[in-house]
């Protein structure tokens, strides 16, 4: 009873400061009033492990995030979309790809509609380097969905659709659909696009339309890459269609690392 009754004055004032502190990426500072909390009030529900947690992913403690994550999500009556999007994170960070995916997997079956888009993007970017298409493929058509305007999601669907190593995941009359949104979306000036459409057309068997589409992406490409796209005309030419190779993904991950890599931290003095 003292400690709930405790929790009840010190809590509201612990998590406000806190997000005063996560605001300004004070997260040691953050640390030292969460433990503080904890040793004085208990942490029945598993609040104060959660924001510890989520401090220590910061500081790149990354064992202790996930020791305090995981008694998070012990305590918590139900399972917390927002726990387990910090331990994929953390797992992510320790290059354990398998348990991240399925901390994001997790967080995304207990997450409310707000909560989904962010981890449709984790889960789905790792599973694809994972080589784990066909989740892949669910989380871009969702994200499509949700983001029509938004290329990105769309290109990324196309390109399984039609490009997969895995031919049991292709499905390439959806791949033009998913492609053509993609380059309407950047008003046909992206030659990435525009090259997903020409390997779904090649795909459906339509050659002449994957000729004329690579040739126009070739046109808006740099110098550099002329001489590839020039390459990919002339397979399509062959009447061959282009199937990635399996280790095509490599990129999601520095893209993922590059969004973690954004959160500097600011060192308490």
């Amino acid at each position: 009873m003292v400690y709930q009754a405790l929790n009840l004055i010190i809590e509201p004032y612990v998590l406000r400061k806190c997000r005063v502190y996560f605001s300004k990426r004070m997260y040691a500072k953050a640390t030292k009033l969460l433990k503080c909390a904890r040793f004085i009030s208990g942490d029945a529900k598993g609040v104060y492990h959660c924001w510890l947690g989520a401090a220590k992913l910061w500081l790149g403690d990354y064992t202790g995030a996930i020791s305090d994550l995981s008694i998070a999500d012990e305590k918590c009556n139900s399972k917390s979309a927002n726990v387990l999007r910090l331990r994929g994170t953390t797992y992510f960070c320790l290059d354990d790809l398998c348990k991240a995916a399925s901390d994001f997997s997790d967080a995304i079956s207990v997450a409310h509609n707000k909560q989904s888009p962010p981890l449709h993007v984790w889960r789905g970017l790792i599973s694809e380097y994972c080589k784990n298409h066909s989740i892949a493929l669910q989380d871009y058509m969702e994200l499509a969905e949700r983001y029509p305007r938004v290329a990105f999601w769309s290109h990324k669907a196309a390109f399984i659709l039609c490009c997969c190593p895995d031919p049991t995941v292709r499905n390439p009359t959806l791949a033009v659909e998913y492609a053509l949104r993609a380059c309407e979306c950047t008003k046909w000036k992206s030659w990435k696009e525009i090259s997903v459409l020409a390997s779904a057309r090649a795909a459906t068997g339509d050659f002449d339309q994957a000729v004329r589409m690579a040739n126009l992406a070739k046109g808006l490409v740099p110098t550099d890459l002329k001489d590839e796209r020039q390459e990919r005309v002339e397979m399509y030419m062959q009447g061959d269609q282009y199937v990635a190779d399996c280790d095509y993904a490599k990129s999601n991950i520095e893209l993922l690392r590059s969004l973690v890599s954004q959160w500097k931290i600011i060192q308490d003095e």
